[in-house]
């Protein structure tokens, strides 16, 4: 079974730079999360995270600038991704 989007969740949007990652998954998977910003430069990853029902992942970004950011979570060869705007 591969990730859909329905199972991934972002939440609040916006934000002060402090969210949460929401992945539900019917199957264990391991799935990757990189936050890119605006220039599509990679500013943060947790590789190799096990998602088993619910996966929930805090993710500080607030030592950056405000603005839109970008949350890629990858499993197998499915990639989706979510906007955030992160405000002061």
């Amino acid at each position: 079974m591969e990730l859909q989007p329905g199972d991934v969740s972002i939440y609040p949007v916006p934000n002060q730079g402090l969210f949460t990652a929401q992945i539900t998954s019917a199957v264990k998977e391991t799935v990757n999360i990189r936050i890119y910003n605006d220039l599509s430069q990679l500013i943060c990853e947790k590789s190799g995270t096990a998602v088993n029902n619910t996966f929930r992942q805090s993710i500080d970004l607030r030592p950056l600038s405000p603005g839109v950011y970008t949350v890629v979570i990858r499993s197998n060869n499915k990639s989706i991704a979510r906007k955030i705007l992160v405000i002061n």
